[in-house]
């Protein structure tokens, strides 16, 4: 026993202790990730709370505590169904939204030509003169859901399983590679563009882009791609009068305080108000001057009533789960997981930065909303079944490893740690 404790197996020069690393490794990023995800959602509950109560009473914050645990229930199931069958079905189910993308996009078209045309089409909204959502009446309840918000994620999850199962030296060609997987998603980028909602168009643009640039595709097929897209967008934003007077006043917001500028000139106010620490929990006052602030302005009324300090916590959650994210990845034996799990994590972090930008003074104002923290039930709900997805490759991962390392003469057993001993003698 003296000789075995005097002469240990573990060495950081042995295939075992590297290992034992690895186990380490993907057993700990699944908890960061898991534990930044449950940060920003017991953070964002009592700040739609907050924002909303004084207009809304408790309605919004219970509405957001439903959408949680269906959201929740929807991210257990996606944790554990097998991988195969939601890659295998994703194209369908992409199919399914875009046929609702393009019913939405019909109504848009006809009320422009005729505004009392919306009659004609069932279960369409329309909010600000937007047609983005279908409700519902459900046991009295009226229930919205935004299509585009899960054509995000089947997006994602077509993509990956289409370059995952496809050779590499396909990738690389223009038909196989670039064509048909561009195809499929500019025709769902644009029906979503149809519905006036150029924020989620980028935001779902930039995580397709993500997922296409890691696969493999050819670095001038994808310069194409950014071309057609800044095409696409600034055009999208000169034939709006509304966009361009957002992408000038943001420049100087105190000028037009009273015009375009009034959500972010506000925005500022609470952001700079709440100095470190804060004005305190539902102590804000910009909230009650600041539309919209439950959703897209949300970080503002965590930066009056937490402070910085708040803010900084934000940030801070939001970097651990990308970067838990992206080790997850990094350990994934598989490409169609692992350009999944990068496209999910783009696209979050991406959101969370443009929205915190925007919120700041540093981008244009626009729709996007805080992920897990802003007020939207459809957000939500898809925002976790990435988390799910996530968790569900996090647990493939260790599947695989656990079998990769009891299947070696180095696992972490003690006849592995004795025939270590015997190969050295």
């Amino acid at each position: 026993m003296s000789e075995m404790n005097s002469d240990p197996v573990w060495s950081v020069d042995e295939q075992a202790a590297h290992g034992l690393q690895g186990l380490i490794s993907v057993r700990t990023w699944p908890i960061v990730f898991l534990l930044a995800m449950l940060g920003l959602i017991a953070l964002g509950l009592p700040m739609v709370y907050s924002a909303s109560v004084h207009a809304h009473g408790a309605k919004l914050f219970w509405q957001q505590v439903s959408w949680l645990m269906i959201g929740l229930l929807a991210a257990l199931v996606m944790a554990f169904v097998p991988m195969k069958y939601i890659q295998r079905y994703s194209f369908w189910g992409l199919v399914l939204v875009g046929g609702l993308l393009l019913y939405l996009a019909l109504a848009s078209v006809a009320v422009k030509i005729n505004p009392e045309a919306l009659a004609y089409f069932p279960f369409t909204v329309q909010i600000k003169g937007a047609i983005r959502w279908l409700r519902f009446s459900l046991g009295g309840q009226k229930i919205q859901i935004q299509p585009s918000e899960f054509a995000k994620v089947l997006l994602l999850i077509y993509l990956s399983s289409y370059y995952g199962s496809l050779p590499r030296e396909q990738i690389k060609k223009f038909k196989q590679g670039f064509l048909i997987p561009s195809v499929v998603t500019g025709v769902i980028l644009m029906l979503i563009l149809l519905g006036k909602d150029l924020s989620t168009t980028v935001i779902t643009g930039l995580g397709c882009f993500a997922v296409m640039f890691f696969a493999g595709v050819r670095v001038k097929y994808l310069l194409l791609i950014v071309l057609c897209g800044l095409a696409l967008g600034t055009t999208a934003v000169l034939i709006s009068p509304e966009r361009v007077s957002r992408v000038t006043s943001y420049q100087n917001p105190e000028a037009d305080q009273l015009g375009d500028a009034f959500q972010l000139w506000r925005s500022q106010l609470g952001m700079g108000g709440g100095g470190l620490s804060g004005r305190g929990f539902s102590r804000g006052v910009i909230k009650t001057f600041l539309p919209e602030a439950h959703t897209d302005f949300i970080v503002a009324v965590i930066g009056e009533e937490l402070g910085f300090l708040g803010v900084a916590l934000v940030v801070l959650l939001y970097l651990a789960m990308f970067t838990s994210i992206i080790f997850i990845a990094r350990q994934c034996r598989d490409r169609p997981g692992m350009l999944l799990c990068l496209g999910i994590g783009v696209m979050i972090t991406l959101q969370a930065l443009i929205n915190i930008g925007v919120v700041s003074g540093w981008c244009p104002t626009t729709g996007i909303t805080a992920p897990f923290l802003s007020y939207g039930g459809s957000s939500l709900m898809i925002l976790l079944v990435c988390c799910g997805l996530i968790i569900n490759i996090s647990l493939h991962n260790l599947l695989v490893f656990w079998h990769e390392m009891v299947n070696t003469p180095y696992h972490l057993t003690y006849k592995g740690a004795e025939a270590v001993k015997r190969n050295k003698g």
